[in-house]
């Protein structure tokens, strides 16, 4: 399919970078691995089975654990004004997959999790 496509593209993009990803081909088991393993930013496909990258989001904003991370959108799909309004103030950054968007990605999720490394810093 093309979600299992576009997860493999995802980790050897990520790999590449030397980043560690842990993928997960559904929401339902985003949430499980989000309540199991440290996770410094999140990518979300809006497209996948039993619910929405939407739906996702708005769990995982409401989940302390990880409620701060940032979380990168990775579509193929056009949205919606409202949907693009939301996921505009819940996300981080969103790539549409119709465009080159390997090399801008990366530097994007470079800059967020330097960020929360900052943040990090300051609370010790």
């Amino acid at each position: 399919s093309d979600t299992q496509e576009t997860r493999e593209i995802l980790d050897g993009t990520l790999r590449s970078a030397a980043f560690l990803p842990v993928l997960a081909s559904s929401g339902a088991q985003a949430l499980e691995m989000l309540a199991r393993c440290p996770i410094s930013a999140i990518v979300i496909d809006l497209i996948m089975p039993g619910m929405s990258g939407l739906e996702l989001i708005l769990h995982i904003r409401q989940n302390a654990r990880v409620a701060k991370a940032p979380i990168v959108l990775l579509t193929a799909k056009g949205m919606e004004q409202d949907d693009e309004q939301t996921l505009n103030r819940q996300a981080n950054a969103l790539f549409l997959e119709a465009f080159p968007w390997k090399e801008e990605f990366l530097s994007k999720i470079g800059e967020l999790l330097e960020n929360v490394i900052d943040r990090g810093a300051a609370r010790a």
